[in-house]
């Protein structure tokens, strides 16, 4: 009788410990995913450059798809379960690749195109909650160099933008987020068609005949006068007070 009784008491147990667990995985909160806006920005690659993504880095939080938030100046934490489809690190990258385009009538490796590789890091990448504010905060460094081995950045960028948010909750610290990584990209997209555009002018002053710059010793006005064609004046009077005199 007293075995029955043990066997029956601990029955119960592991039935009560079962219908615990059960009820804890019953109530645990449904992981929640979230996607970014496809950039709607695109960079202009003059032709004789190609430029390719070499690398997007970043601190540990964002290359996680935990949705991290920042509640101080020294605290900065990740949902468990809001997260991204993807690392933050991963869709940078995505959006990175598909905003420069190679030229079509300039195929990657092509003889004579200028190589240039460009490298991002995420310096920040979350809700802001905190002093009062609160939103989105994307902070991304943008380095363009050469393909050589060591060599430094001939362009370089950081961009920052805080976007608010409608109040405290994740959904609403995304939508933040989209507007100020869409605000980030967009200016990326503006200055770098404006770097090589102006890249390719230089390039272009740096190799005219000596014949040519001496044919005259001031450019004529033109009707242009974008930045571009004003630098490229410019550049050619400069080389004619110098090779001539």
């Amino acid at each position: 009788m007293k075995v029955s009784r043990r066997i029956g008491a601990a029955l119960a147990v592991v039935t009560a410990v079962l219908a615990s667990a059960c009820a804890l995985f019953s109530q645990r909160p449904t992981t929640h995913r979230y996607l970014l806006p496809a950039p709607k920005a695109a960079v202009s690659i003059p032709a004789n450059f190609n430029v390719r993504v070499r690398s997007v880095s970043a601190i540990g939080p964002f290359e996680d798809t935990g949705i991290a938030y920042q509640t101080s100046a020294y605290q900065l934490d990740s949902y468990q379960y809001h997260r991204w489809v993807a690392p933050p690190t991963e869709m940078v990258a995505d959006a990175l690749n598909a905003i420069i385009k190679p030229r079509a009538d300039a195929a990657a490796g092509a003889q004579g195109q200028e190589l240039m590789m460009l490298d991002a890091r995420v310096n920040a990448f979350q809700q802001v909650n905190y002093a009062g504010r609160r939103g989105g905060l994307v902070t991304i460094e943008f380095c363009l160099s050469s393909d050589k081995p060591l060599a430094p950045c001939g362009w370089r960028r950081t961009l920052s933008r805080e976007s608010a948010a409608a109040s405290d909750t994740p959904v609403a610290a995304v939508e933040a987020l989209g507007a100020a990584y869409d605000r980030v990209l967009t200016e990326f997209a503006a200055d770098l068609t404006q770097y090589l555009a102006g890249l390719k002018v230089r390039r272009a002053a740096a190799f005219i005949p000596v014949s040519e710059v001496c044919r005259g010793m001031t450019s004529p006005v033109a009707a242009d006068t974008s930045a571009a064609a004003n630098w490229e004046r410019s550049s050619r009077d400069l080389r004619r007070q110098i090779a001539c005199g």
